[in-house]
């Protein structure tokens, strides 16, 4: 819990609790990372988009629905680093540099 709670309020209740102070109670707080819908799992379960029907419409939804899922994972992956995951080559400025 300590890990993805923003806030800090668990971390300060930790610090409290082995300080022997009371522990405030955390506020409840608007969740940034709801829950994303569940994908389909067939194309026929996707609705195209309005003006372009059928397959190529749902098709089309699809792969949008993919990149934004792409997008979620990458923020996802760089706001918690995980230990066994190398990082990413172009993170920490280094997009465009040269050796030596």
């Amino acid at each position: 819990m300590i890990g993805s709670d923003l806030s800090g309020c668990a971390a300060k209740a930790v610090t409290a609790f082995f300080g022997s102070t009371p522990v405030q109670p955390c506020t409840t707080a608007h969740n940034d990372f709801a829950p994303t819908p569940v994908t389909p799992t067939k194309l026929a379960y996707i609705r195209p988009l309005p003006g372009l029907g059928g397959r190529a419409g749902q098709t089309l939804v699809a792969v949008l629905d993919t990149l934004l899922d792409l997008n979620r994972q990458v923020i996802g992956r760089r706001s918690r680093p995980m230990p066994n995951f190398p990082p990413a080559r172009h993170s920490e400025g280094s997009a465009g540099a040269t050796p030596g």
